[in-house]
């Protein structure tokens, strides 16, 4: 989806990942098989690179998440959205990004327990 290819394509470059055991394809979506796999593969991307590949991520999603999808996935959009905060050049991005920040700010705080006394 982030890389802009079709399903097939990406089945096709991912399949000897699958084969080694690196991921899993489970609903669509491919899965690192454990954390220590998807470190090494982020360790991969330059450093200098990964708050640009952040924000492709982060906006690929947002733009991609129905309105009614969006409070169940708020946390996923912009963790990404975040990590790529830096490379966010134009006020208005800027303004969405906040908002959904807000979105996600309120539904932390609504799914916090309450504290007993």
């Amino acid at each position: 989806m982030v890389r802009g290819e079709q399903e097939e394509a990406i089945h096709a470059v991912l399949w000897d990942a699958v084969y080694a055991g690196l991921v899993v394809n489970a609903d669509h979506a491919y899965k690192f098989l454990h954390d220590r796999i998807q470190q090494a593969a982020y360790s991969l991307v330059p450093e200098e690179r990964r708050a640009d590949v952040h924000l492709c991520i982060g906006r690929v999603l947002a733009s991609r998440t129905a309105p009614e999808d969006l409070e169940e996935k708020i946390f996923e959009i912009v963790n990404q959205l975040d990590r790529g905060a830096a490379v966010i050049h134009s006020r208005e991005e800027r303004e969405r990004v906040a908002a959904l920040n807000l979105i996600a700010g309120k539904r932390a705080r609504h799914q916090r327990p309450t504290p007993r006394r």
